[in-house]
């Protein structure tokens, strides 16, 4: 896997941060194994993917629709930042904080 090229986002960037702090053995395992950056990209890209699907879903089941930006915006706004937040809570505990 190319590494070098990878920037991770917010979620392996906290991924790091937790493990520094709460699982410091496991951070030295892979550190010196030469496995952080591949996990950490491994676990960024599955909750960006994890991120962007339960957004989906979630503005599907909640009628979040591009007619509804249309009649009003900031009920659309509040709507989907309401989503974002949701779905970045479920990620962070589910992926990032175990």
């Amino acid at each position: 896997m190319k590494n070098e090229n990878y920037i991770l986002s917010n979620y392996g960037k906290a991924r790091e941060t937790f493990l520094k702090s709460e699982k410091p053995e496991l951070y030295f395992k892979l550190k010196n194994s030469d496995k952080l950056m591949e996990h950490l990209i491994e676990i960024d890209k599955e909750a960006c993917e994890m991120e962007d699907s339960l957004i989906v879903e979630y503005s599907r089941s909640e009628g979040v629709t591009e007619e509804l930006k249309k009649a009003d915006m900031f009920e659309w706004v509040k709507k989907v930042n309401s989503i974002k937040n949701r779905a970045q809570e479920i990620v962070y505990n589910t992926l990032i904080y175990i």
